[in-house]
């Protein structure tokens, strides 16, 4: 079983909950995940240290190097 990548431009909910959610949890890198009911979207995950899949980078070009392999810098 396997799935394809594609780009999209989230919906503006999903943007501000997102932002918000990585506020609240003082996180820099993390992954949400939600599913679109007839509701509208639901939050069903929260994952502080999601998976970092190589295809998926390398598709969407990202530096990973860049974003994930500088010195953290510590918050209090």
């Amino acid at each position: 079983i396997g799935g394809d990548t594609i780009p999209v431009d989230p919906d503006p909910f999903i943007l501000e909950t997102t932002k918000k959610i990585g506020s609240l949890l003082s996180a820099n890198y993390y992954g949400v995940d939600f599913i679109k009911t007839s509701e509208g979207y639901k939050l069903v995950d929260i994952n502080c240290s999601p998976g970092i899949y190589y295809d998926f980078i390398q598709s969407m070009k990202i530096p990973v190097e860049d974003y994930f392999f500088q010195p953290l810098e510590l918050k209090n």
